[in-house]
């Protein structure tokens, strides 16, 4: 163990992210402000430069000018007639251009004040933030198997596409490679550390060979034979955590094998796949039958959750055919008179429990109305649990979001009224909290959570109280990832354009359902915009009668 240590320390080269960013990377939105931002201030530094080439010309030559006279002035010259001819006429000529150009170029002082202003005024991404970056990129790769290799070569290729598409996007240097690596190593994903270890060691060698590589910046920090010995450290760390600890855990991961030599091959199985006769998942109710098994849920539950929700993300169902077979679509009309007009498509997701898509709930324009009227004001949620700073970076969301009355959104009405259509409820802003509507960044997930309040310990809401169901709405779909998944289901849903997600966290009796356990999958290319309506209880028992069976999940939309 004492090796393992030391190896470790060799390889922590990156400071651990401390939270002192601003989570830049954890909103889209704020990321593409930061870009029109850094497109106006490089057009102003490339404008200023410009101005100071040309000014810098007019004074360097007023200077040269005087250079030539002065090696000929003395102190007594000046009444030397060609002397002082010479003096006469270098200011006469000479001072008209450098007025001309100090006049001509004034707004000069104006860039440069702009610009010694921009760190107070705006948030702008410090080694933390570049950090939280790189832990969002490991993820990715650790979650949809991104080919390090590629991404080197500008190509986001994902197990799932390697033989089908490659999306493009931006190569990675050397130096950027290797800090990612590391950055994951010291995050305990050391099967995708040396994943990009090794991608850095294969551009450093390629490079090695162009005749430009003095000019390249940055590069000569990693060189292959430095790179060498990282990896070589590395996979020795690798191997040992693999032997003695298995292949995944919830502080650490590594590849399925040991990558380097002298490992014995015994490798620590997982307690959670330790019986072949196990099955390949745990859902509903053999689930729910496990949650009473309090030696289950301490060791158990949360390595069992964290594989399922890998899982659903990469797009796979844990459920059976023979439960699949009986979810199905359909327009509903329900027992409200305004559907038999404008009926919703409503898909089962599943039965029990009762997770619907309702397709076209908002429209476009209500959609885009209400990401730019939150866009300026994003901000870090603050997590009543986890108690975390403003804009820490070391929360299990990575997202921004702001709360919208409908009273600042008027459209909002319509929404909401749809909702209360469709889930027969009361949900407007006298019987709820606002809408949370919020922007997922790089990479940006949530890991997996219940909407309600309780019961861990979380105070209620003393005026409307527990969160009774969740109706959360696709602003705008990425274009690939971010799945909303329910790991203890089974089942995942990919974001639709304008569509909402509708599920009830508490069952008929206020008991809750567990099985609503649910976590927004890291987004892999495009923007993701969600809009959350939570339906709070108290607003609903006076009109709901006591249910008979204390387990009766409730079943609207009712199709």
């Amino acid at each position: 163990m004492m090796l393992l240590m030391l190896s470790v320390s060799v390889l922590v080269v990156a400071g651990m992210v401390n939270g002192s960013g601003h989570a830049l990377h954890s909103s889209t939105e704020q990321m593409q402000q930061l870009q029109r931002s850094e497109v106006s201030m490089v057009n102003n530094i490339r404008m200023l430069v410009t101005d100071i080439d040309r000014l810098n010309n007019v004074l360097k030559g007023y200077i040269d000018s005087w250079e030539e006279v002065s090696e000929l002035l003395e102190e007594e010259s000046v009444s030397d007639p060609s002397l002082a001819y010479k003096l006469l006429k270098h200011v006469s000529e000479g001072w008209p251009k450098v007025d001309s150009a100090l006049m001509t170029h004034t707004h000069i002082s104006d860039i440069m004040d702009h610009l010694s202003k921009r760190a107070d005024e705006e948030l702008l991404p410090n080694s933390d933030d570049v950090m939280g970056a790189s832990e969002a990129l490991i993820k990715l790769s650790l979650i949809y198997r991104v080919n390090a290799t590629a991404l080197a070569q500008g190509h986001l290729q994902t197990e799932q596409d390697s033989h089908t598409h490659i999306s493009n996007t931006l190569p990675l240097s050397v130096s950027e490679l290797a800090s990612i690596g590391l950055v994951g190593i010291n995050k305990g994903h050391l099967g995708i550390g040396v994943e990009f270890l090794q991608a850095a060691r294969t551009q450093a060698v390629a490079q090695q060979g162009l005749k430009q590589q003095k000019s390249l910046r940055n590069e000569d920090t990693y060189t292959p034979q430095k790179l060498d010995g990282l990896i070589k450290t590395a996979v020795r760390v690798h191997d040992h955590v693999l032997e003695l600890r298995g292949e995944r855990s919830l502080t650490h991961s590594t590849a399925s094998r040991p990558l380097g030599t002298g490992v014995s091959g015994k490798l620590k199985i997982s307690s959670d796949i330790q019986a072949k006769d196990s099955p390949d998942s745990i859902i509903g109710t053999h689930y729910l039958q496990l949650h009473t098994n309090e030696t289950w849920m301490l060791k158990e539950k949360d390595i069992v959750e964290i594989k399922q929700t890998e899982k659903l993300c990469r797009g796979e169902d844990l459920r059976p055919i023979r439960e699949l077979s009986t979810l199905f679509c359909q327009y509903m009309t329900g027992n409200h008179p305004w559907l038999l007009l404008a009926p919703f498509k409503v898909e089962v997701i599943s039965r029990q429990p009762y997770i619907t898509v309702i397709y076209d709930l908002i429209t476009a324009s209500e959609a885009e109305s209400l990401w730019n009227y939150t866009a300026e004001g994003l901000h870090t949620p603050n997590h009543p649990m986890m108690k975390k700073n403003e804009n820490s970076t070391k929360i299990d969301w990575s997202l921004k979001n702001q709360w919208v009355n409908e009273s600042d959104q008027p459209q909002l009405k319509q929404v909401t009224q749809r909702i209360e259509a469709l889930a027969n409820v009361r949900a407007g802003q006298q019987h709820s909290r606002p809408y949370m509507v919020a922007n997922y960044g790089l990479g940006g997930a949530y890991t997996p959570h219940m909407d309600t309040f309780g019961p861990f310990g979380i105070t209620q809401d003393r005026l409307y109280g527990e969160r009774l169901a969740t109706a959360m709405i696709y602003l705008q779909a990425p274009k690939s990832g971010g799945n909303t998944v329910f790991p203890w289901v089974g089942a995942g849903i990919r974001p639709v354009n304008f569509a909402g997600v509708l599920w009830w966290n508490l069952l008929d009796s206020h008991e809750y359902d567990f099985l609503t356990k649910h976590a927004a999958c890291p987004i892999l290319r495009g923007t993701k915009w969600i809009a959350n309506k939570w339906i709070s209880y108290k607003p609903q028992w006076p009109g709901r009668n006591c249910p008979k069976d204390a387990a009766k999940r409730i079943t609207q939309p009712n199709i």
